[in-house]
């Protein structure tokens, strides 16, 4: 009687990169690329209410060591005001420049001030709207999270900001009194469709304001 012996097997040869499936690489841009929007130079930067980084809505999950922002990020309300007819307010940066200068309100939260808190100072302090104006809609759930490129971050004590966006409905007729504003963040004021100011933001901006319109349902 024949006896049964195994044929050995050959170790097998690792797959080419080039076949199957491609291999995976780590979102590029969340330390300094293109991958995570990061704030235009001016204003809204310098100041109180440092924290880590928090769950991000965006891009990436900051557990990735590649992804994590080296140094500090401030705490910023991101403001979504929207008119009857579905329109957003979008502010023209002061001493801005280019067809890229358009934004919506933002600013720091100062010290242990609340998230809303900050969000009716802001409108005021930057568009000139007060609280009997706007009535609160949503706010989005998860923070957003942009960092600065590098060269902007030099002398600066933070490198990006952690945002919560809350959306209002404008309750008045017409643009809010700009004159009313005592921060001279915005020279103009205008109504304008989302898809547009997504098209006339600064680019390292794009993907927090396409988190924002997908998640506030804009």
């Amino acid at each position: 009687m024949n006896s049964f012996r195994p044929r050995k097997r050959r170790p097998r040869k690792p797959r080419h990169p080039g076949h199957g499936n491609p291999p995976s690489h780590p979102v590029e841009g969340a330390a300094g690329g293109g991958g995570t929007p990061r704030l235009a130079p001016g204003g809204a930067e310098a100041a109180k209410g440092a924290v880590s980084a928090p769950r991000v809505a965006t891009v990436a999950p900051l557990e990735s060591p590649a992804l994590q922002p080296v140094g500090r990020l401030r705490r910023n309300v991101g403001l979504v005001v929207r008119n009857s007819q579905g329109l957003v307010l979008a502010g023209l940066r002061s001493h801005a420049s280019g067809s890229k200068a358009w934004q919506l309100p933002q600013g720091g939260i100062e010290g242990r001030e609340k998230p809303a808190t900050a969000a009716y100072r802001e409108l005021r302090e930057e568009t000139g709207i007060m609280p009997q104006d706007v009535r609160l809609l949503r706010e989005l759930h998860d923070w957003t999270t942009y960092v600065l490129p590098p060269e902007w971050t030099v002398g600066r004590k933070f490198v990006g900001q952690t945002q919560k966006w809350f959306m209002f409905e404008y309750l008045e007729p017409g643009l809010p009194d700009l004159k009313r504003a005592t921060d001279k963040e915005f020279e103009q004021l205008a109504w304008v469709d989302m898809g547009w100011l997504i098209n006339h933001v600064i680019d390292f901006r794009k993907v927090v304001y396409k988190e924002v319109k997908r998640g506030l349902r804009l």
